[in-house]
C-alpha cells in the first residue's frame, strides 16, 4: 500500500524508515514535548500550564513572554467541551469534527496567540484531532488551501484531514509496522506532520535519502 504525502509517494516501510529517521534526530522533541519527559502518554487535560509553554518550547513554537500568561488565562474559559477527549480525525465524521475543533481554535487566536503556537498547543490537548499547520505544511498545501476558502485566504484544515482520511488504512498499518518503536505510539495526525515536515522541510533531503527516495 502506498502512502501520499502532498506529492510525494511512499511505501509504508519508507515512511517507517523516515519517522524511525525524524525519532533518531530529534529524541528531545519526542521525549519533551510528545511524551513530556515521561516514560508513559501524557493525558491530556482540559487546561494550559507552565508545562504546556516548557514542551512548546522543545518543539520551537517560538512563544515570547507574552504568549504564556495569554494562553494560561484563555485555557480558564476555553470550549473544551466541543472536542471530546476521545474524538478521533480517522473517523466518517471527521468534517464535522474539524469544524467543532474551529471554536477551539479561534478561542485562542482570539487570544492573540499566533496561528503556529495555537495548533502546537492544541495538538497537546487533543493529539488525535488536532493537526499541526506550521510553515511547511503551509508552503505544502498553500494552492489546496486556497481552493478550499474558495480563493478567500486559506483554509488548511479540510485539506490535512482529507489526505489523512484518505489515507486511512495506510496510517493503520504504518502504526502496526512502527509498534514497540516509541514513535509508533504517536497519534496519525503527529504522524503526518512529522512526514510532512521531514520530506518537505529544510532536511527533507535527507529524510528521502533514508526511505529510498530521489528529489
Amino acid at each position: 500500500m502506498m502512502l501520499r504525502i502532498a506529492d510525494v509517494e511512499l511505501e509504508v516501510d519508507q515512511a517507517a524508515d523516515v519517522c524511525r529517521w525524524y525519532a533518531r534526530e530529534h529524541p528531545g522533541t519526542l521525549k519533551f514535548y510528545d511524551f513530556a519527559g515521561t516514560d508513559t502518554d501524557p493525558h491530556p487535560h482540559d487546561g494550559v500550564d507552565l508545562a504546556d509553554a516548557g514542551r512548546l518550547v522543545v518543539i520551537n513554537a517560538n512563544l515570547t513572554a507574552d504568549d504564556v500568561p495569554r494562553m494560561i488565562s484563555a485555557a480558564t474559559d476555553a470550549p473544551w467541551s466541543v472536542v471530546r477527549h476521545d474524538d478521533d480525525l480517522l473517523s466518517d465524521g471527521w468534517e464535522e469534527l474539524l469544524s467543532r475543533a474551529e471554536e477551539l481554535y479561534w478561542h485562542f487566536r482570539q487570544a492573540s496567540l499566533g496561528p503556529t503556537r495555537t495548533h502546537k498547543l492544541l495538538h497537546l490537548k487533543r493529539p488525535r484531532v488536532f493537526p499541526i499547520v506550521d510553515s511547511v505544511v503551509r508552503k505544502v498545501y498553500r494552492d489546496a488551501a486556497r481552493d478550499a476558502a474558495g480563493g478567500r485566504g486559506f483554509h488548511y484544515w479540510p485539506v490535512v484531514g482529507r489526505e489523512i482520511n484518505a489515507n486511512r488504512k495506510v496510517y493503520r498499518e504504518l502504526t502496526g509496522v512502527l509498534q514497540g518503536h516509541r514513535v509508533g505510539r504517536l497519534t496519525v495526525p503527529r504522524l503526518h506532520d512529522i512526514l510532512v515536515w521531514s520530506l518537505h522541510g529544510r532536511r527533507r533531503g535527507e529524510a528521502r535519502s533514508v526511505a529510498g527516495l530521489h528529489g
